[in-house]
């Protein structure tokens, strides 16, 4: 089970504002996701970041790391059998994965986030080539 930081979201209220602050700040670029109100910063870098416009109106602005598992479901319980607060259950993240948010018994917040993976079909193992040899009759 894979358990390091590799993703850092800000969640704001004025996503232009903290878009423009952080370029001038670090250079970062942000790509705006055409399937859903998200930007993605340092894309090529770990870890990752991405922006988003809070759901809350008026709602403070704040970092929330993620906690990268191939678990989602598994972590998630986890977390609430050790007395954490689950503040989203795990849910889909469009096509790129499956996220939750989570305090944990000290009320620090983090989020949990599983990839999706590309699915392809398992190979079939190699098997050894048998060379073709011509057989010799025997002449009588």
């Amino acid at each position: 089970m894979a358990t390091n930081f590799g993703h850092i979201e800000l969640i704001t209220q004025n996503l232009d504002k903290a878009k423009d602050f952080y370029q001038k700040l670090f250079g970062w670029k942000a790509r705006d996701l055409p399937d859903m109100p998200y930007s993605l910063f340092n894309e090529h870098l770990f870890p990752t970041g991405g922006m988003m416009k809070s759901p809350q109106p008026g709602s403070e602005s704040f970092w929330i790391p993620y906690i990268v598992t191939d678990d989602i479901s598994g972590v998630t319980e986890k977390a609430r059998s050790l007395g954490a607060t689950i503040h989203r259950e795990v849910m889909v993240a469009g096509q790129y994965g499956w996220l939750s948010i989570i305090n944990d018994p000290t009320g620090a917040t983090f989020g949990l986030w599983q990839p999706k993976m590309e699915r392809s079909t398992p190979r079939k193992k190699p098997t050894a080539k048998r060379t073709k040899t011509k057989s010799k009759r025997r002449r009588r």
